[in-house]
């Protein structure tokens, strides 16, 4: 579970499906916010962190595996000893090395999570990392850079993470479920949520203003 109850009530499981790739597109292209240059791009490192976070809370012996420079956590993530004590970062450049790191973490069994900057992969990539994530029983969590999203992926939820305008001291996100594949999501369920990061915890919920009601 993702332990926001308005994302969780959508998806058939109540989160995100274990020994499974969850690919997360977005957050920063070239030109936007930071620098124009070619092949950077901004991962959804907030989206990512707090999943890893549930899953190292819910399953403490085994840790997470960042893969690729561009997902790696922020200081501030690994600020307390427990975080930093159970998370290997891995710097791998080419698409090819960052494939091999990952499919070798998920399948040792050891991280419970792996993140890994998907930029250039293709769809026999994603197909050997599920089957990876299958055999390891980890989650998999993949991010590519916006420009990507029409490459196709063999991730059985694919979500798209952008920037959402905030007059408020808190940072927000629009994040929209694009797809899960091989499941029907609860009737009624809704696919598109506003989250915003609570500054003292650094958890994900849906914005308070659109939780209690109000048009803050």
């Amino acid at each position: 579970a993702l332990g926001i109850p308005e994302v969780d009530d959508t998806l058939p499981l109540g989160g995100l499906a274990p020994g499974a790739v969850h690919e997360w597109i977005g957050v920063t292209a070239p030109g936007e916010s930071g620098p124009a240059r070619r092949g950077w791009w901004s991962a959804p490192l907030a989206m990512l962190w707090h999943v890893a976070l549930r899953v190292r809370g819910a399953d403490v012996p085994r840790g997470c595996v960042w893969v690729g420079e561009a997902v790696w956590p922020l200081a501030t993530h690994l600020a307390r000893a427990e975080a930093l004590a159970t998370s290997l970062c891995v710097r791998a450049p080419a698409p090819e090395e960052r494939v091999w790191a990952a499919d070798l973490a998920l399948r040792s069994q050891a991280a419970g999570v792996v993140v890994a900057d998907a930029s250039g992969l293709d769809l026999a990539s994603t197909r050997r990392l599920q089957l990876a994530a299958e055999a390891g029983g980890g989650l998999c969590l993949l991010a590519r850079p916006p420009a990507e999203r029409g490459e196709l992926s063999a991730a059985m939820t694919r979500w798209m993470v952008s920037w959402c305008p905030s007059s408020f001291a808190t940072r927000r996100w629009t994040v929209e479920l694009l797809r899960c594949k091989g499941m029907r999501p609860k009737a009624g369920a809704r696919g598109l949520w506003v989250l915003e990061q609570d500054r003292a915890t650094r958890r994900l919920g849906v914005a308070a203003y659109l939780a209690d009601g109000s048009d803050r």
